[in-house]
């Protein structure tokens, strides 16, 4: 599969040069990264390492991430209230092949904790055998739900075409059922082949439900332009399920 050339130097220097990216590969890109509010006395705190990603009904559907560490689950969090954030899928694991890939940015039981100014408290969790469903209460209040998928390994795909297309469909019901228009974040490790690929698998499995045809080419161009798609195995897969869905 061809992808089309992007052009070099879509970013800024000075957002590249910002301590809380971690991965110096995957720059955002100015037109579509999201942006923070300032906070007092810090010129560079409007900065996150997030994309906003086309869907198939809203230019600003999806919100590409990196998983949060120590040092940015406060500003996670204030993107998620900032941007009207009600749904967050998660598709890695903390801690993978005994490296830390993400680090826990939720409370392990109903005892609410403060990130920045935000108050996060667990309303409820579903753990199923292939991925766990969460329910928190943000502040204000607000409650958003938390999809985490626990069985895609890095840099590789899982088990299960079914399994995958069962979360995916599970999540779009969940979405298409939620009180507001806001995106839905999406997040692995490094914000790119799996976040990549659930998103790629959303898009087009809506477009065959409504359609009965896909355009994987255009799907895939869409989030070439923000550098997210850089996983072949991925989307090796991507087809793999597709192929499935059709039989």
């Amino acid at each position: 599969m061809k992808f089309v050339n992007v052009q070099e130097n879509l970013y800024s220097p000075s957002v590249c040069s910002v301590p809380s990216k971690r991965v110096t590969s995957s720059p955002t890109c100015p037109s579509c990264r999201v942006k923070l509010s300032y906070l007092e006395d810090d010129p560079c705190s409007d900065y996150i390492n997030a994309s906003y990603i086309p869907g198939n009904n809203y230019r600003r559907e999806y919100i590409a991430t990196q998983g949060p560490l120590p040092g940015t689950k406060d500003d996670f969090w204030r993107m998620v209230w900032e941007h009207g954030v009600y749904n967050v899928v998660m598709v890695t694991q903390c801690v993978e092949k005994g490296r830390v890939k993400c680090d826990q940015y939720w409370p392990a039981d109903r005892e609410p904790l403060y990130y920045g100014d935000l108050v996060i408290q667990m309303l409820s969790e579903s753990v199923l055998p292939e991925w766990t469903i969460r329910e928190f209460k943000i502040t204000y209040p607000r409650v958003l739900r938390h999809f985490h998928y626990t069985v895609w390994p890095d840099h590789g795909v899982p088990e299960s075409t079914q399994s995958l297309i069962q979360f995916v469909r599970t999540v779009r019901d969940y979405v298409d059922r939620s009180p507001s228009t806001g995106a839905t974040v999406v997040h692995c490790s490094a914000g790119v082949g799996r976040t990549g690929t659930f998103i790629a698998l959303d898009r087009v499995l809506q477009q065959l439900d409504s359609k009965g045809t896909i355009d994987l080419y255009g799907c895939v161009f869409d989030l070439r332009l923000v550098f997210v798609a850089r996983c072949g195995c991925g989307f090796i897969f991507l087809g793999r399920d597709l192929r499935t869905v059709n039989r």
